[in-house]
């Protein structure tokens, strides 16, 4: 945290994780996500909480992935509530589960944004009545080119959670905005493309749905470069080098900033 205070970033995105921090029913563990809380708010960096993954008796037989969704959401909101009763003088900033669009984050089983809308719900109940300054984030959804059943582009599954009757349920959109091997000033807009320009997609479902005034997050972006030396397992994505990589972020800031008034 000291390192990421000197290096000029003003904000911290967490994951605390279900799965680890309620073992057994009513059970919590606060002590390290105490920690993590206590020091974040010592130097000034706001938290995103990112809630996410299901403890297995939560699961009850649906599989062994911590990523598979609860089979009764009451039993996230719980989670989500005492979370926020705990820590809602320090955090104000939620986001529910990651990328329920993929298959892998969502148990393996086909994507379903309705039965998402459905924990997004509970858990914004919950957390809304226990922090009332709280603001909610969709889960940071994954850009895609696929349209389903086990993964999902990211607009047609926020499509979904609006025709499920989430927008109420939500403040902020959480998108991952990656520009893969194309630069940020790439404008295309192809279905069939991933570059840093597909976020307008996202934000064309909205305006569809009539949404102006909510905003879109950018919870994860960037350019994969890995070291010269690296012997590690390969990128399954195209990479850049270490200079187009610092290139394309501040490109990338600008033309958002300048552009995107959105985000």
């Amino acid at each position: 945290l000291v390192q990421i205070r000197e290096a000029g970033f003003s904000w911290v995105r967490q994951t605390f994780p279900w799965a680890d921090m309620e073992p057994q029913p009513g059970e919590f563990v606060w002590d390290p996500w105490d920690r993590v809380v206590e020091a974040a708010d010592q130097r000034g960096l706001p938290l995103i909480a990112v809630l996410h993954t299901s403890p297995a008796w939560a699961r009850k037989g649906q599989g062994s992935d911590i990523h598979t969704p609860p089979q009764e959401v009451a039993d996230f909101g719980y989670f989500a509530r005492a979370f926020a009763l705990r820590y809602g003088d320090r955090i104000d900033y939620y986001q529910v589960w990651d990328e329920p669009n993929l298959s892998y984050h969502w148990g393996g089983r086909e994507v379903d944004a309705e039965a998402y809308t459905r924990l997004l719900r509970e858990a914004a109940i919950q957390i809304r009545d226990a922090d009332p300054v709280a603001w909610i984030l969709t889960a940071g959804l994954a850009p895609t080119v696929e349209a389903g059943p086990i993964i999902v582009d990211a607009p047609g599954f926020l499509d979904g959670i609006y025709a499920a009757g989430g927008g109420p349920y939500f403040d902020i959109v959480g998108a991952k905005c990656y520009g893969f091997g194309h630069d940020p000033w790439d404008r295309r807009l192809e279905s069939g493309l991933l570059n840093f320009s597909r976020v307008q997609f996202l934000r064309r479902a909205m305006e569809q749905r009539a949404d102006d005034a909510t905003p879109i997050w950018a919870v994860e972006f960037g350019w994969n470069s890995l070291p010269g030396e690296w012997a590690g397992k390969a990128s399954p994505w195209r990479g850049v080098s270490a200079e187009e990589q610092i290139t394309y972020t501040l490109g990338a800031l600008a033309r958002a900033e300048e552009g995107w008034p959105w985000m």
